[in-house]
């Protein structure tokens, strides 16, 4: 659709500009929107829940999340 709006035949004049919609502009920019909305809820989740068990009294429970880095015992 972006192509052939672009091609020369279909130019409009006087700072005029095509709006293309439809089924097909949601088909080709759906999958795109979606996967970084799902990036950007996964990150918030993320913070949230390290700032949660961060704010916990008693056992240090960001622990497990280092373990697999520490060195082998």
């Amino acid at each position: 659709m972006r192509r052939a709006v672009a091609m020369g035949n279909w130019r409009l004049g006087h700072g005029e500009s095509y709006i293309v919609s439809g089924v097909p502009v949601i088909a080709a920019e759906l999958p795109a929107s979606i996967s970084h909305s799902i990036e950007l809820l996964m990150i918030a989740v993320l913070l949230v829940m390290a700032a949660r068990s961060a704010d916990l009294r008693g056992r240090p429970r960001l622990l497990p999340l280092a373990w697999p880095c520490s060195p082998a015992r």
